[in-house]
């Protein structure tokens, strides 16, 4: 009888806490997802010393990881900008422990403009793999590394083999 009591008055609360829902009850026994990541979260950083600095390095490494990439695409032959080159860019884009965030493999993709060029904004530093496509043209794939701000990667398109 007094479970029962218990279940009622957290189903009661569910409905005026919207961190409390009822699909969160399980066979009678309530899931409290969010409190246990915050709480794993405060023993984390248990050491108030320590904290502060930690946030704060992380926040200004968030901001210094960030680059900007421009994709000139030309063709190998003849320098002239391709219009319209399908660019493709794959990188992993890191986790944060402190937010409870994994890595996630990303992908973008864009075309050139008339000049040949496209601007990626604000991409994390590391590793990235280029693939660009254009009619006519081979295929050009290719693993960079990001680690000046407003990198810039000058593809040269060659024409496709000749059939024998």
């Amino acid at each position: 009888m007094t479970r029962d009591r218990d279940l009622t008055s957290i189903c009661d609360q569910t409905q005026t806490d919207p961190a409390l829902r009822p699909s969160d009850l399980k066979c009678g026994v309530l899931v409290l997802v969010r409190p246990l990541i915050l709480v794993c979260a405060l023993l984390v950083c248990t050491d108030s010393s320590k904290a502060a600095p930690v946030m704060m390095t992380q926040t200004q490494s968030e901001e210094g990881e960030r680059v900007n990439l421009t994709v000139a695409v030309t063709d190998a032959q003849t320098d002239r900008p391709i219009n319209q080159a399908r660019l493709t860019l794959e990188f992993t884009e890191p986790g944060d422990p402190s937010k409870l965030r994994r890595s996630k493999k990303l992908s973008y993709s864009a075309k050139t403009n008339a000049q040949g060029h496209y601007k990626f904004p604000s991409l994390p530093k590391g590793t990235i793999r280029l693939i660009v496509t254009a009619e006519r043209h081979q295929t050009f794939s290719k693993e960079f590394e990001l680690e000046k701000e407003d990198q810039v990667i000058e593809v040269k398109l060659k024409k496709p083999q000749p059939l024998l």
